[in-house]
Order: structure tokens, then sequence, then C-alpha cells
């Protein structure tokens, strides 16, 4: 009979990693070891951030509002990193945490909410994103953290970007024919994609983003995606094209 082999709990530390460091865990990730995942001493927890990569921890002690542990290897777990943002117009609530979430799983480096004239919600909350982003990093074996830019306009946001990033937006009139399979994906290492409010954009917002030399059209088919599907669907093109660039 095969034994089962428990799944790895990882964790992300903005501590400074290396070998035998000794860490101590703040009271909201002691609560999750201690009474989510039932951690005991000497349990092995695998602790990453961007810097340091991902090191193996044993735990050495655990108190009521602190845990402590010893690093004692470094871990194989590595991470392709995807040079790819998402842009996003706020939807609410549930929606914007599965984006924030799937986002994360699909490697996106930055994300960007921004307000458009249709957006049906007009704040955020920065904290929460990152708490998501955090989680789904620990889970998805990512070593980094998608950074959350602060909420902007989208005129802000065009207005004050890179104009060596492309940015792919869905264009639900556009014929078919050109979609992200289509297009040179030399033009796109460096990509970003742009995801619409539900009901898209007005029609002075899509003859805005026409006027930008670095911003593309494309269709994502015949159907009208939501948002939250739109994120994934532009998400998982892009880390094929990329993926497919990287290796030919």
């Amino acid at each position: 009979m095969k034994t089962k082999v428990k799944n790895v709990i990882r964790l992300y530390c903005n501590q400074k990693l290396s070998l035998n460091n000794i860490i101590v865990l703040n009271k909201a990730d002691t609560h999750y070891l201690k009474n989510v995942m039932r951690c005991k001493k000497n349990d092995h927890i695998n602790l990453f951030n961007e810097n340091d990569k991902e090191f193996c921890s044993k735990i050495l002690e655990i108190k009521k509002y602190e845990t402590i542990l010893e690093i004692f290897e470094l871990s194989t777990n590595t991470e392709i990193i995807n040079d790819i943002f998402l842009i996003f117009s706020l939807v609410k609530k549930n929606k914007m945490d599965f984006i924030i979430q799937k986002a994360t799983e699909l490697g996106v480096k930055k994300i960007f909410p921004i307000l458009t004239e249709r957006s049906s919600v007009r704040k955020i909350n920065t904290s929460r994103m990152l708490a998501i982003a955090k989680e789904a990093s620990e889970q998805s074996k990512r070593i980094s953290i998608p950074e959350i830019n602060k909420l902007l306009t989208i005129h802000e946001l065009l207005e004050k970007w890179d104009e060596k990033r492309t940015i792919l937006y869905a264009d639900e009139i556009l014929k078919i024919s050109k979609n992200l399979t289509t297009l040179n994906r030399k033009n796109f290492v460096k990509s970003s994609l742009l995801v619409g409010p539900e009901g898209g954009f007005s029609a002075e917002e899509n003859d805005m983003l026409k006027t930008y030399k670095y911003v593309f059209p494309i269709s994502f088919g015949e159907t009208i995606l939501r948002s939250d599907t739109a994120a994934i669907v532009g998400l998982s093109y892009l880390n094929i094209i990329n993926s497919n660039y990287k290796i030919n």
C-alpha cells in the first residue's frame, strides 16, 4: 500500500532567507499554521520570497502569537518569470478576487486596477488584493507575488505608460480572424492585457485607445466574454505565445 505524500506547506516570508537563519513568523501566519494546517513542532515549512528564492525550514516552536523556524536547506523549486502585466477595470468584489487569484496563478508580474466609465466599483482594498495574491502564490508554487499598482483612471494609466510595452485589449466588434494567435509574437514578449468593464468600454474610450500606437485591439472569438473570463483567456494566450517564442 502506497503512503500518501503530504503536500508541502509554503509561506511567503519577507524576511531575509538563508541557510541556518532563524525566522519568527507573525500572528497571522502562526494562526494559519497552527489552527488551519494543524502544524506541530518539527514539521517542515517552505519559506519563499522573490529576493532570496525558496528554502526548507523546520518548526522549532509554535507559540500563541508567533512561530519560530530554522532554515536548513535550499529548495529546488524555481519560477519561470512571465513579463506580463494585467490591467483590468474594476468589477464586483467576488469577480475581482477571482481575477487577482487567477492572474497570480498564471504568472502575472504586475496588476493595474483601473477606473473606466462603466466600472461597476469605484474603489479597491489593496490589502485584500495583496492577501489574495499572497495565498495564490503560496498554493501555485510561485516564488514572487505580483505587484499591485495604485488605482488610476484609464486616461491616467495610458498617459504614464511605457510605450515600449504593448497593451492588448479585446475589441468586441473586431473580426474574429485578428486574434492573438495571428499576431507577431515578437511584439508581445513584453506585453500587457487590458480587460474592460462589464458592458465594455464606452465609445469615447474605444476611440481613445485607438490613438495610442502601443495599444492593439484583438478578438477573443465570436462570443462576448465576462471580464473575469476574458482575463483568464487573454493571459493564457499570452503565456502560450511567450513560451513558444522563448523555445523557438
